[in-house]
């Protein structure tokens, strides 16, 4: 469990995993009564040098537990998938210091 750290008040509450959906649930909720989408928000992505070493990372991974797989296509099936991947923008989070800073962002985080 995870104990909040919190300015205004010492409260050494857990933080649990029913506290973090509810959190979300709020957030969800105050973007949505803005018209927002997650997809609004600013994003943080890995950048190229991450992204060719998790892609090495991976194909090695790849060829050593599955040789057979990886020299009948696998190889090129995983670089494949890997573009797509990041098309989707799925290594990528919420740029939270981008939201803080910004007014309208930053009044969905405040709870």
């Amino acid at each position: 469990m995870v104990t909040p750290v919190n300015e205004r008040e010492e409260s050494t509450e857990p933080i649990t995993i029913k506290t973090l959906t509810d959190t979300a649930e709020k957030f969800k909720e105050r973007m949505a009564a803005k018209g927002m989408k997650e997809e609004d928000l600013p994003k943080e992505c890995v950048t190229n040098s991450e992204q060719a070493r998790l892609l090495n990372v991976s194909l090695a991974y790849e060829k050593v537990l599955l040789p057979e797989s990886y020299a009948s296509g696998g190889e090129e099936e995983m670089r494949q998938h890997f573009t797509e991947t990041l098309a989707k923008d799925k290594f990528c989070s919420v740029d939270i210091d981008e939201v803080s800073t910004n007014r309208i962002q930053s009044g969905i985080f405040s709870l």
